[in-house]
C-alpha cells in the first residue's frame, strides 16, 4: 500500500516550552499550542496535519508568572495556563483565542437535507428539522480562528494509525482579514489539493437505478443523439447484486433461509456487493469497453461496510487468503485494522474491476463512525487509502466520497450527499459550496437537481443545471424513482433545450476550470471562494452569501428563486468594487446593491474589467481533451491570464491585455514544451466594436483573418507555440448613451407586450440626446415595468 510522505517534526528553533505547554511558531501568524500534563507532546503526523517543518521564524519571548508572550513581526501571542484565556494581538487589536466570528467551512453530508435543514432521516442521527451546522474553518471576522486537532489520530511513517494522547492540540490562525493567506498556510501544514484528471470537470451522468447494460448504453446514446457531451459515466450500486441478491444462482434455498432482511448495519441485505449482477450485466468487461469507447471515464458506487459474503465471486479466494474455510460460508467482516483484509480489499475487490476499465470509485459510506481503532472514523481511512491506491495505479488520483474534516481536500472529489429536489436546496448550495474554501475544500460535487423527495419543476431543473455548470463538479444524479429523470430531453417545454445549451457550455468551460483548479493545487490559490476573500472590508461581501468567485475572472450570481410566471426572475444582488460585464447579456455593472432580472435562458455570471476567458469550441464529443480549437473572450481593460493546460502547470498560453486611449492590445505567447501547435485560436473582443484591427506575428505585420461579427474577432490558424502574437484593436467609440440604447434594443425585444407599443418604446429612447433625457423617457413607460427595471439595473 502506498504511503504519503509527511514531515511532522517542527524545526526546534520554532518551538517554545512553557509549563505544561509547547508552542510552535509555524509562521508569524500561525501558532500551534499543545497542552500535556506529563509534557508528552506529539511529533507524529495526524489525520489533519502532515507538515510542521517550517523555516525558522523570528520572534521574541517575554515570560511572567502567569503567561508567556511571543511577539512576531505581525502578531503578539499571549498564552495563559488556560489556553482559551489566551489572546492574539493583530493589527493593533487584541482578540481572545476562540472561534467567535468564525466564517465556518464544510459538513460531512447533506443526506436528508432540504436547504440548510434536515428534512428526512439521516445515517448520522441528525434529527429532522435541525439545522445543518457547518464546521469551523480557518477564517474569522474577528481575525482569529482556531483549528482543533486534538482528536486526530496519529499517522506513522509506515502509514499505520495510532490513538492519540487525548491532549489539547490547537492551531491558532491569526490572519485578520487576509483570508487567502490563512488558507494558503492551512494548505502548508495539511497538504495541497492534488490535481485530478481533466475529465473530472466535464459533465457526469449518474443515476441510482437498476440499469441493464443495454439501457445504460441507451442513455449514453441519447446524449450523443442530442449533441450533449459527457466525460464521466457513473454506475450506481445496482451494478452488483443488491436488493435482488436472491436472484443470484449461487444463493441456494438453504442460504436464503439463513439471510435476514437487513444486514448488521441495519441496511437492506445486499447494500454491499462486489460481484457484477449478471442478469443486468451478463458481460461486464464488454459493457465497460463499450463505455470507454465512447470516450468516458467510469466510476462505480460502493458501500463497503458489510465486508465479503459467501455469494461474492471472489469469496473462496478471499476466505482462503484470510485463513477461513470457504465451506463454512463465514461472513468476512469489513475490518480496516486488519492488514491482510486491507490488502485483499484492494487486490480482489477493486483492482480486477479497474483492470476491466473502472477509473475510480464512488465511496458511498453511510454506515456509522466506528472501527476497530478507537477514534478512527472508517470514512477517513477509506478516503485516504482509496485515494492513494488510485493515484498509485492511475498517476493522478480521484475518488468521490464524503467530507471528513480538516484535510479532506487531499482526497478529491467531495460528494455532498442526498439532497431534496427543492428550491430551498438550490438556494442553499451556492453558499455551502463557496464556504468550503474556508477549510481549503474547493471541489464539491452535488446531486445536481436534487436526489429525492420534492416535486418535478422544469424551472427548478433548469436553474439547477445552470448552477451545476458553474460549480466545481457537474454531476447529474437522482434516486431510484421512475418519476425522477435528469435527461434534458425529458423536459419538453423548452427547459430541456436550454439545459442542453448549458451542458454544452460546461465542456466549453473546461480549459478555464482546469487552469483555475491547477493554480489552486500548485500555488494554493483558492479558486472558488466567497466575495469576502477579495473584498474583506466590504460588509456586503459577507451578506450576499450566494455569490462567489468562480476562478480569478468570474463572479457567479446564481438564480435560485422561482420566477413570477413570466419566465423572468428578479433577485437581490450585490456588485462589488470594479467594473463588471455579464458574459451572457453584455450588460455592464458597477458597485452597488441591485435587482438582477434574468429570463430562463440566462443566469448571471460577471467577468471583471480586462477579463480574459478561454473556452473550448462547442463540440458534442465526449471527454475533455485539450482543445485544438480554442476560443478566447477578451473584455476591454487591462488584464493578464495564464492558461495552464498540463497537470504540472508548466505548459499553456499567456495572454496579456492592455487598454489605452481607445486601443486594446492583446499579446499571446505559449509556454512550456508540451504546448500544442497547429491549433486554431479565435479571439473575441467581446465588448469592443472595431474601427481597425492590426495583427503581428513575432513583430511582423500580417493581414488578420477577421470573422464577421458585431464585435471585433480575429482568427489565428495553425498557431505556432514558438511565436508571439499581438493583436491591436482600435475601438469604435461608444458613449454611455449609445450603450444604453444598445441594451434597450436588446431587452425590449425580449419582454412581452404589444408589438407596436414596444416599438414605440424603443423609438422614443433611440431619439434621446442625453442620458438625463433617456432616464426621464424610460421612467414614463409604466406599461413595461420589467423592461424599465432591467434598464435601471444598468444606469
Amino acid at each position: 500500500m502506498k504511503t504519503v510522505q509527511v514531515r511532522p517534526k517542527a524545526n526546534k528553533k520554532n518551538v517554545v516550552l512553557w509549563k505544561d505547554k509547547r508552542i510552535t511558531v509555524l509562521t508569524d501568524r500561525l501558532f500551534r499550542i499543545e497542552t500535556s500534563k506529563n509534557c508528552k507532546f506529539n511529533d507524529y503526523a495526524t489525520q489533519g496535519v502532515f507538515y510542521r517543518d517550517m523555516k525558522p521564524n523570528k520572534f521574541t519571548i517575554t515570560q511572567t508568572d502567569d503567561s508567556i508572550m511571543i511577539a512576531t513581526e505581525r502578531t503578539l501571542l499571549q498564552v495563559y495556563k488556560k489556553t482559551f484565556d489566551s489572546t492574539v494581538t493583530i493589527d493593533g487589536k487584541q482578540v481572545k483565542i476562540s472561534n467567535k466570528g468564525n466564517l465556518l467551512s464544510a459538513f460531512r453530508t447533506l443526506d436528508g437535507c432540504d436547504g440548510g435543514k434536515f428534512a428526512a432521516p439521516n445515517a448520522y442521527g441528525k434529527p429532522i428539522g435541525s439545522d445543518v451546522k457547518l464546521e469551523n474553518g480557518v477564517c474569522s471576522t474577528t481575525g482569529v480562528a482556531v483549528l482543533d486537532d486534538g482528536k486526530s489520530l496519529y499517522l506513522t511513517e509506515d502509514g499505520k494509525m495510532m490513538p492519540n494522547y487525548n491532549q489539547e492540540d490547537i492551531y491558532v490562525f491569526a490572519y485578520g482579514k487576509d483570508y487567502k493567506q490563512a488558507v494558503k498556510d492551512f494548505y502548508m501544514i495539511e497538504g495541497s489539493i492534488p490535481m485530478v484528471p481533466r475529465y473530472a470537470f466535464g459533465n457526469w451522468w449518474s443515476r441510482y437505478f437498476d440499469y441493464t447494460d443495454r439501457s445504460y448504453l441507451a442513455v449514453l446514446n441519447g446524449f450523443e443523439d442530442h449533441g450533449v457531451p459527457l466525460s464521466v459515466a457513473t454506475i450506481d450500486m445496482d451494478w452488483h447484486y443488491s436488493d435482488n441478491v436472491d436472484k443470484q444462482k449461487k444463493v441456494t434455498e438453504t442460504v436464503k433461509k439463513c439471510k435476514s432482511t437487513f444486514d448488521e448495519m441495519g441496511y437492506p441485505n445486499g447494500w454491499t456487493g462486489y460481484s457484477w449482477n449478471k442478469e443486468f450485466f451478463p458481460d461486464p468487461k464488454s459493457f465497460l469497453k463499450k463505455v470507454k469507447e465512447k470516450g468516458l471515464a467510469i466510476t462505480l458506487n460502493i458501500h463497503p461496510a458489510d465486508g465479503v459474503r459467501f455469494w461474492e465471486d471472489c469469496y473462496n479466494e478471499f476466505a482462503l487468503s484470510m485463513g477461513i474455510d470457504a465451506k463454512d460460508k463465514k461472513w468476512i467482516k469489513f475490518d480496516l485494522t486488519n492488514e491482510k483484509f486491507t490488502e485483499l480489499y484492494f487486490k480482489l475487490l477493486h483492482h480486477p474491476n479497474e483492470d476491466m476499465g473502472v477509473d475510480f470509485w464512488w465511496i458511498d459510506w453511510q454506515q456509522g463512525l466506528n472501527s476497530g481503532i478507537e477514534g478512527l472514523d472508517p470514512l477517513w481511512w477509506l478516503n485516504h487509502y482509496h485515494y492513494l491506491d488510485n493515484e498509485e495505479r492511475h498517476g493522478q488520483g480521484l475518488i468521490l466520497s464524503r467530507y471528513n474534516g480538516a484535510g479532506s481536500h487531499r482526497y478529491p472529489v467531495g460528494f455532498s450527499g442526498d439532497t431534496a429536489v427543492t428550491w430551498n436546496t438550490l438556494e442553499y448550495l451556492p453558499y455551502f459550496t463557496a464556504t468550503g474554501a474556508n477549510i481549503g475544500y474547493t471541489l464539491w460535487s452535488h446531486d445536481i437537481g436534487g436526489h429525492h423527495h420534492g416535486a418535478r419543476d422544469e424551472e427548478l431543473y433548469l436553474r439547477s443545471i445552470q448552477f451545476g455548470v458553474f460549480s466545481p463538479i457537474n454531476r447529474l444524479h437522482s434516486t431510484k424513482v421512475i418519476t425522477i429523470e435528469k435527461e434534458p430531453w425529458s423536459y419538453v417545454t423548452g427547459a430541456g433545450e436550454i439545459a442542453e445549451k448549458y451542458l454544452k457550455l460546461r465542456h466549453r468551460l473546461v480549459p478555464y476550470i482546469y487552469s483555475e483548479v491547477n493554480k489552486n493545487c500548485l500555488d494554493n490559490e483558492v479558486w472558488l471562494k466567497p466575495l469576502y476573500y477579495e473584498y474583506p472590508d466590504d460588509e456586503n461581501a459577507y451578506k450576499f452569501k450566494n455569490e462567489y468567485f468562480f476562478g480569478s475572472q468570474l463572479i457567479v450570481i446564481p438564480i435560485t428563486k422561482k420566477s413570477d410566471g413570466s419566465g423572468w426572475t428578479e433577485i437581490d444582488a450585490y456588485i462589488p468594487e470594479g467594473n463588471w460585464t455579464d458574459i451572457f447579456t453584455g450588460e455592464k455593472y458597477t458597485k452597488g446593491k441591485r435587482k438582477i432580472t434574468r429570463p430562463l435562458n440566462d443566469t448571471c455570471v460577471l467577468i471583471r474589467e480586462g477579463g480574459i476567458l478561454p473556452l473550448a469550441k462547442e463540440s458534442s464529443e465526449n471527454g475533455c481533451e485539450i482543445p485544438k480549437h480554442l476560443e478566447v473572450k477578451v473584455y476591454k481593460g487591462n488584464g493578464v491570464y495564464g492558461l495552464r493546460e498540463s497537470a504540472d502547470g508548466n505548459s499553456g498560453i499567456n495572454f496579456t491585455s492592455a487598454y489605452k486611449n481607445g486601443v486594446q492590445t492583446l499579446t499571446i505567447k505559449a509556454f512550456g514544451k508540451q504546448a500544442l501547435n497547429n491549433r486554431t485560436l479565435r479571439i473575441d473582443f467581446a465588448d469592443i466594436i472595431d474601427e481597425k484591427i492590426t495583427e503581428y506575428v513575432d513583430k511582423e505585420s500580417v493581414v488578420p483573418l477577421i470573422r464577421e461579427s458585431e464585435n471585433a474577432c480575429v482568427i489565428i490558424e495553425n498557431f505556432d507555440s514558438e511565436k508571439q502574437y499581438k493583436i491591436i484593436v482600435k475601438e469604435k467609440p461608444m458613449s454611455k448613451l449609445d450603450y444604453l440604447k444598445k441594451m434597450a434594443k436588446f431587452n425590449i425585444v425580449r419582454v412581452n407586450g404589444g408589438t407596436w407599443a414596444r416599438n414605440d418604446v424603443y423609438v422614443s429612447l433611440k431619439k434621446c440626446e442625453t442620458e438625463k433625457e433617456f432616464i426621464k423617457t424610460l421612467n414614463a413607460f409604466k406599461d413595461f415595468p420589467l423592461f424599465v427595471n432591467k434598464m435601471k439595473e444598468l444606469i
